[in-house]
């Protein structure tokens, strides 16, 4: 009998706050067109799909505060 491997795949996500904080507002990022910010486009881009293909339910994961809220 042989011993079969087993990969554990654990993602750390992490988005910096890019929050003005003066103003306590997100500044438009023109650089991450068409979305009005990095993390909108990160979001729409890299996690969303991710979700849609259920690709959470099979990694060990964690999330950074900024993407917690």
């Amino acid at each position: 009998m042989t011993a079969r491997g087993r990969l554990v795949v654990h993602g750390h996500f992490y988005q910096p706050l890019r929050i003005d904080p003066f103003s306590g507002r997100m500044p438009v990022e023109p650089s991450a067109a068409p979305f009005s910010d990095w993390n909108a486009r990160v979001n729409a881009e890299c996690y969303r799909p991710n979700v849609e293909r259920g690709n959470f339910a099979r990694i060990s994961f964690d999330v950074g505060p900024a993407l917690a809220d």
